[in-house]
């Protein structure tokens, strides 16, 4: 069984991007699944967010369906980044019997399935699970617009660019690999850092720096 991968935070650019698509993945929904209560709300007109698909009106909903469903798998991953839960638990009578059963849903994978699909509790939930991660994202973005004016923070990028070409690669797949893969790196690091430490002091003469450097490693 596979362990949740450890992946690098988006950053700035990045982030944007996500929270357009979450912005356009709740218009949608606001779209879809009309409710008492989010009516005022301030969503893009269907012709803004369907742009060349057809808005007929008797093929409105298939289209709203089929956006919102290519939406999905994107919108599930980046929920899953941010650690935000999407599981959910319903209980409903069974098919045929007044026998009482729970049964457990993805708020997100299951929108098309989930019971009681107008039920104000389900909807809001729903709505929340999306606001929770438009949130997140938008907390990490301002974190990342700092970033970008950080000399500290370019220089943790160039270290991290080997870690992003692997992860791109998608050749580490869990935790423990994750984990030796770091561990390795840190000591590559480091071992760069002491051979420029070293030649620092080799240039300056100074051999203490040597051995205050040796403590460290």
């Amino acid at each position: 069984m596979s362990r949740k991968v450890r992946l690098l935070p988006p950053g700035y650019f990045s982030c944007g991007k996500i929270l357009n698509e979450f912005n356009r993945f709740r218009d949608l929904v606001l779209h879809y699944i009309p409710f008492a209560g989010y009516e005022e709300q301030e969503s893009r007109s269907l012709k803004e967010l369907l742009a060349k698909d057809i808005q007929e009106t008797k093929q409105r909903y298939q289209t709203l369906k089929k956006n919102i469903d290519e939406m999905i798998p994107p919108i599930k991953k980046y929920l899953y980044r941010a650690g935000i839960e999407t599981k959910i638990k319903s209980k409903g009578y069974e098919p045929g019997s007044l026998k009482i059963m729970e049964k457990e849903y993805d708020i997100i994978l299951d929108i098309f399935q989930l019971p009681h699909r107008l039920d104000a509790e389900i909807y809001d939930m729903l709505i929340s699970t999306i606001d929770r991660g438009i949130g997140f994202y938008k907390r990490l973005r301002k974190q990342e617009l700092i970033n970008l004016v950080s000399p500290i923070s370019w220089i943790a990028y160039i270290f991290r660019i080997p870690l992003l070409i692997i992860q791109r690669t998608g050749l580490v797949t869990n935790d423990e690999g994750a984990s030796l893969l770091l561990k390795l790196y840190i000591w590559v690091v480091r071992l760069i850092v002491l051979l420029i430490l070293l030649l620092i002091a080799k240039k300056l003469g100074i051999e203490n720096l040597i051995a205050y450097a040796l403590k460290f490693f």
